[in-house]
């Protein structure tokens, strides 16, 4: 199997056989996946895949985008000791935290020291890295886009070692020309200056050009972020071209030189710095690293947007295709060696194909014997009556019917035959009677012919062409018919399709079933021709074929109807139960599959896949107690197995002590939050303040604040009705003037004061009275504190806020609104 685990430890299936793709990993990697995790020393795939974990007979070649493994969490098993965990995996799948160790690489991204079997060092997740910036402290020589020298962990400040660095960073380049040659390292395309090459190759002309723009647009006052990410796009696509195979430079007569101002800022590593993800940071004119506090353009360092990251990865397009012989059978790999075992299988599937389609030929046959059975008799036909529709009859033509057992021969004349039939000389007739007495309509003839009786003796050849003149005859006057029933080239897949040996989805329309698959059906689950126990063993079969299929909701729904037919055997019944705990597991019902294990254990006491099955989910669902049960069940059936049940016996007793913990510390804060929530309450009722009823769905932007010396700050929300814009101050203090915050606000110039009306000097402050029906308001002067304005008769507390209307004075917006509304003075 062929794996790439990405930045977030997440692994896809990178090329598989086609019937193993059933075998895709899931996000909790195994300890028996993560301790085989060695080098690739094979000497099979180790440039395209270098990591290798052969688990059991099965071989997992392994090629990731950073490291072979991912840090992603921080647990604490014991008071102050600290682990990372990597790979989504349990406690156990960790290492110590060293504060000291961690390594920070230009591009952002963090590093940790991780097992020698897995190469010495570990990626930090991009969430967690996040967590970390905040903690790294710098020098005071040091400036933004230098690395830090210190991390603050605790309490303590640990000097960073970068113990990593030799291990992840190339050389540093310095000069000033440059040409572009390919580099692989860990199975990617790096990017190195090195040379005085003049006259780079066209795509090398573009890159160097984009690099050029991308420059003078970061060092404009103009700055266009979009513009920038399409001229990195473009560098992208022709760095990483499908089987791309990049050459030194040939020299020319036109130099092509990078200015000394780009080359500072892409000094330390350029091959990290022509990636998209390093050009995505451009806040400033330099490239600024992930940890970097600016927060004006800032990706996640763990790489570049997803369709950059897709260009990316267009390097690797040139990995050779595996050999699969090693998963052929023998007998189809030697040409000498008799296939005794394979024709047998293809025979099997002739024979199988062969009785089938005779199989529907005698059903046919049989049914249209047993219709024909049914049939008219000789003297139910003799009488008999015949309708004739003769419009349908083409003139000219004469179409022959069979009536009481003798032919019948109608005729549609043309004017020509009814003509020269009336001038036909009667007197040489046998029956001398003329056309008009012996038709009623002249336009058809109608004539009835005994065979036996008027028939003139003939030869047996003579007859014989005469009857085939005849048929020959009868046959032009049918005329042509397109064969429409059976198998066609348009719809033979489609009655192969209701073909029991063919059927490939059962489907069909209308919900309507072939007969003959709806017999077969009949003869496998048929209540009629199988016993219950019978029954039981054909849904299993079933059930576990939809299982080895992934299809796990048909394999519920089968092992369901066998455990429907209610079978006397005990281990039949468990067998199902325990395999639909399988399924319901695989489908996440983590509930059921304890309940249909627990079913299963009560009818089998000695089934170790139930009891196992049943542990696990209760694992999932963190079910501790129970899980104890289990496991001291299974520590019974499988005693060979004691070592792996003391260390999910330990995994469960670390995790009830964190669990209680968190309880406790819970239980504390609920405490404090109650203590702290009655404190406010009390002191918002010595004060008499007034609320509002507010919106049902309105929650508080901010919340009131109790301050240490039982003092309030509210949060207060300014509203400037002609600019439609509002403010939010988060901590407004009950004992500060409104004066005050309007200096604060107005310090400097609003951006969106475009006129230059608004000044604290000339603005006038009103309160909105809520709850009477009216538009009232009251003018509020300046120099008056929260508390007074808070205790004001009229005013009230809406939606949790202090709440302000802020006019530009002697302007025609606060005449119109104060023209509509009721003005009360101080």
């Amino acid at each position: 199997m062929f794996i790439k685990p990405d930045l977030n430890s997440w692994r896809i299936i990178q090329e598989t056989q086609m019937d193993a793709a059933k075998d895709v990993p899931s996000a909790v990697l195994s300890d028996i996946y993560m301790d085989q995790l060695r080098r690739n020393e094979t000497g099979s795939y180790s440039e395209e895949f270098p990591w290798l974990s052969p688990c059991g007979r099965e071989r997992n070649y392994v090629r990731c985008d950073d490291t072979p493994i991912v840090f992603t969490r921080l647990i604490e098993p014991e008071a102050g000791k600290f682990k990372l965990c990597y790979n989504h995996g349990i406690d156990d799948m960790c290492v110590d935290f060293r504060p000291e160790k961690i390594c920070v690489l230009e591009t952002g991204r963090l590093y940790h020291p991780a097992p020698e079997s897995v190469g010495g060092s570990g990626l930090i997740k991009s969430s967690l890295a996040i967590e970390f910036s905040s903690l790294f402290s710098y020098e005071s020589s040091e400036t933004a886009e230098s690395l830090p020298s210190g991390f603050n962990w605790k309490g303590d400040v640990y000097r960073l070692t970068h113990e990593l660095r030799d291990l992840l960073v190339s050389d540093h380049i310095t000069d000033e020309t440059f040409t572009v040659s390919r580099r692989v390292s860990r199975n990617e395309i790096f990017v190195d200056v090195a040379g005085s090459y003049e006259r780079p190759l066209m795509w090398q002309c573009n890159l160097v050009r984009n690099l050029l723009r991308v420059y003078k647009m970061a060092v404009s006052p103009h700055f266009n972020v979009g513009k920038v990410a399409r001229l990195l796009r473009a560098s992208s696509t022709a760095l990483c071209g499908s089987n791309l195979r990049l050459k030194p430079a040939v020299p020319s007569k036109r130099p092509v030189k990078i200015p000394k101002e780009i080359m500072k800022h892409y000094s330390k590593r350029l091959s990290e710095s022509l990636r998209p993800s390093a050009f995505m940071r451009l806040g400033r004119p330099s490239v600024i690293s992930g940890l970097c506090r600016s927060t004006t353009f800032r990706y996640l360092h763990n790489g570049p947007p997803e369709k950059v990251r897709c260009l990316v990865r267009k390097a690797h397009s040139d990995v050779k295709i595996p050999n699969f012989d090693a998963y052929r059978r023998d007998d189809g790999k030697d040409p000498s060696k008799r296939k005794d075992q394979t024709e047998r299988s293809g025979f099997h599937y002739f024979m199988m194909a062969q009785l089938g389609a005779f199989g529907a030929i005698g059903g046919r046959a049989s049914v249209d014997m047993f219709v024909k059975s049914m049939s008219a008799s000789a003297d139910v036909v003799a009488l008999a009556k015949i309708e004739v529709n003769l419009d349908s009859i083409p003139e000219g033509k004469n179409v022959t019917f069979t009536w009481r057992g003798k032919p019948l021969f109608v005729k549609h004349r043309t004017e020509k035959e009814i003509e020269s039939a009336r001038n036909t000389d009667v007197s040489k007739l046998r029956d001398p009677e003329k056309d008009e007495d012996r038709v009623i309509d002249p336009r058809f003839l109608v004539e009835v012919i005994s065979i036996m009786a008027e028939s003139p003796k003939m030869s047996p050849e003579d007859l014989a062409k005469k009857m085939d003149e005849e048929f020959d005859a009868y046959l032009n006057t049918l005329g042509g018919k397109e064969y429409k029933d059976g198998w066609s080239e348009d719809n033979w897949e489609k009655e192969m399709e209701q073909h029991p040996a063919f059927v490939t989805n059962m489907n069909f329309e209308n919900g309507e079933v072939p007969p003959l698959i709806e017999a077969f059906q009949q003869l496998k689950f048929g209540a009629e021709d199988n016993t219950p126990k019978e029954l039981a063993e054909n849904y299993k079969e079933e059930g576990n074929r939809h299982f080895k299929l992934q299809k796990y909701r048909f394999a519920v729904s089968s092992y369901t109807e066998g455990l429907k037919q209610k079978c006397e055997d005990d281990e039949i019944n468990a067998v199902l139960l325990a395999n639909r705990a399988a399924a319901q597991f695989r489908l996440g019902n983590y509930r059921s599959a304890i309940v249909d294990c627990g079913r299963a254990v009560k009818l089998s006491p000695g089934h170790a896949k139930a009891t196992k099955r049943g542990l696990d989910a209760c694992l999932k669902l963190q079910k501790w107690d129970e899980a104890l049960g289990w496991l001291h069940r299974i520590r019974t059936l499988q005693p060979e197995n004691e070592e792996e049940f003391q260390k999910i016996e330990r995994q469960i007793t670390v995790a009830k002590k964190t669990k209680a913990r968190d309880e406790r510390k819970a239980a504390l804060s609920n405490q404090k939050i109650d203590a702290d929530a009655q404190r406010l309450q009390n002191e918002i009722a010595k004060r008499d303040i007034k609320f509002s009823t507010g919106r049902k769905d309105a929650g508080p932007m901010r919340s009131v604040i109790l301050n240490p010396d039982n003092s309030l700050s509210w949060p207060a929300l300014f509203i400037y009705p002609e600019p439609s814009v509002t403010e939010l101050v988060e901590a407004f203090h009950e004992d500060s003037m409104l004066k005050e915050h309007l200096m604060e606000m107005f310090l400097e110039k609003p951006d969106w004061d475009v006129d230059n009306k608004y000044s604290w000097e000339t603005v006038n402050v009103y309160f909105e009275v809520f709850d009477t029906g009216k538009d009232e308001l009251v003018r509020v002067p300046k120099r008056k504190h929260l508390h007074e304005i808070l205790a004001h008769p009229k005013y009230k507390i809406k939606d949790g806020m202090a709440t302000f209307v802020v006019f530009a004075q002697n302007t025609d917006s606060e005449k119109f609104f104060l023209s509509k509304c009721i003005v009360h003075d101080w």
